[in-house]
């Protein structure tokens, strides 16, 4: 694991002996309160999220985060991961360490909401940030060697795949 702190607030990410970031299983709980939340697996983040301050729910499955006086911390506390996730990555990312280089395909999540959470607050304070981590730090090796990050590659779009049949075998 490689992880990184602020306070009452910690996140990592798994890593492999080789130093690649590994994707988060998918039955892993995300969300912890010192102690995992059971069911939390359901909240798509490509890292753990630990913080001793959490309010969870009833079920302890998940943090409160629907509208009410309770959701405000929990997400307070999400707001601020997003800002440690930008300085995880950029440290993966940045690292002098060779190994780090062109690991970070574990690094992924997806845009489903999770049930229980106010879609406009997730999308504006959480999904959002964190995607624009991604596309604002140099992730993708060019074939020169340099980092650039996602917005400066140019990817193809490919609509007649027959042509491509049997292409590098």
């Amino acid at each position: 694991m490689i992880a990184t702190e602020n306070r009452n607030l910690q996140i990592c990410l798994p890593i492999s002996e080789q130093f690649k970031v590994l994707k988060r299983p998918v039955d892993q709980p995300t969300l912890y309160v010192d102690y995992p939340l059971i069911g939390s697996h359901t909240f798509a983040y490509p890292c753990v999220i630990n913080s001793h301050i959490f309010l969870p729910d009833e079920e302890r499955s998940s943090v409160i985060l629907e509208y009410s006086r309770l959701s405000t911390l929990n997400k307070a506390i999400l707001k601020r991961a997003t800002s440690l996730y930008h300085t995880l990555l950029h440290f993966v990312c940045n690292s002098q360490n060779p190994k780090f280089k062109s690991r970070t395909s574990g690094m992924q999540m997806s845009g489903v909401v999770p049930s229980g959470v106010e879609e406009q607050w997730y999308l504006k304070n959480f999904l959002n940030p964190t995607i624009q981590s991604i596309f604002s730090i140099p992730i993708i090796k060019t074939s020169s060697g340099h980092r650039v990050p996602i917005h400066e590659v140019t990817i193809p779009e490919v609509y007649y795949t027959a042509k491509f049949d049997g292409y590098g075998k």
